[in-house]
């Protein structure tokens, strides 16, 4: 056994049942918070998941993050979704294994952002 394996069970351990409790209820929080976003709060769920992911905290939330990426993946792609969310959407998505044109909807999205910008 190495002396870091070793010092994480020595810590582990000692933690006590309150923090233990605390650690429950955030992450329930974390598994409410994936599962009761709506089709209004799309950028917030990709970001959401996004920060999971990036934390390395995401193991802990593998259903439902699979679930709410399966629910984003049977929306169709709307025309007014900000560049943001279609690229964090399309980047999300295929880094679960989806199958996403990299076509219509991001450069439909990314089309409409250009004129905004040359028209100003």
């Amino acid at each position: 056994m190495t002396k870091c394996s070793l010092t994480l069970r020595l810590l582990a351990q000692n933690i006590d049942a309150s923090t233990r409790q605390q650690h429950e209820e955030l992450k329930q929080e974390v598994r409410r918070r994936i599962t009761v976003a709506t089709d209004g709060e799309l950028l917030y769920e990709l970001r959401l998941i996004d920060a999971i992911r990036w934390l390395g905290v995401s193991y802990h939330f593998k259903r439902e993050i699979e679930e709410a990426l399966h629910n984003v993946y049977e929306l169709e792609c709307q025309d007014d979704q900000t560049l943001e969310a279609t690229s964090l959407r399309f980047r999300l998505l295929r880094e679960n294994g989806c199958t996403v044109p990299c076509g219509a909807c991001f450069l439909k999205s990314l089309l409409q952002r250009m004129k905004v910008f040359i028209y100003m």
